[in-house]
């Protein structure tokens, strides 16, 4: 089951790069959201820290309130995962903006999909899609393991679990998933490509 299905797409307003090469040197020289001690060595860095850090660093990009606890592909696996072989491309009006889809979320949340692309300046930016997303529209947040998202995310809550909210050891189930064409159908929309 899908959720977010008619959430209007946004309108275009976010420059990005063309170039593969500007979103890796953006994401490989992200600066921790903590400062480095000027004695401290930075090269050798993994790409997947520097991924971290892009994150970390850039978190007021979103729109939504989410946790970068849990950081992973969207084919499973971990942070670790990702390198730089692992770029996709949004084909935006014919022209290929290089991007990560990542879900990320909070141990007591329920993963969303964000992206992750560079501006032409060489900027690492995120962006939160709305519709086909896991999220609480009304709340402006990730969907959390709490009684507070059950009304509103009511519709999506697997019925066999409904019974059990009382029960202490409960978990939140939200019986659905992202839909990645959604999402992607968002980002094409919210972004304006440029070489």
């Amino acid at each position: 089951m899908y959720i977010n299905q008619k959430i209007p797409l946004p309108h275009a307003g976010r420059y990005a790069t063309t170039h593969e090469d500007i979103l890796i040197n953006a994401i490989k020289n992200a600066k921790p959201a903590y400062s480095w001690d000027e004695d401290d060595d930075e090269s050798g860095v993994p790409f997947d820290e520097r991924l971290r850090d892009a994150l970390d660093s850039n978190y007021k990009d979103l729109s939504v309130d989410i946790d970068f606890e849990n950081v992973m592909p969207p084919v499973g696996g971990d942070l670790s995962d990702i390198t730089e072989d692992s770029v996709e491309y949004l084909d935006v009006n014919g022209k290929k903006v290089p991007c990560f889809f990542l879900e990320v979320g909070g141990d007591w949340q329920v993963p969303a999909a964000i992206l992750l692309y560079a501006d032409p300046k060489g900027k690492v930016r995120l962006y939160f899609p709305k519709q086909g997303n896991l999220f609480n529209p009304k709340k402006k947040r990730a969907i959390e393991d709490d009684e507070e998202d059950l009304p509103d995310i009511r519709p999506y809550v697997a019925d066999k679990y409904l019974d059990e909210y009382d029960d202490p050891n409960f978990s939140l189930y939200v019986d659905a998933e992202i839909d990645w064409d959604l999402v992607k159908d968002d980002c094409c929309a919210r972004l304006i490509p440029v070489d």
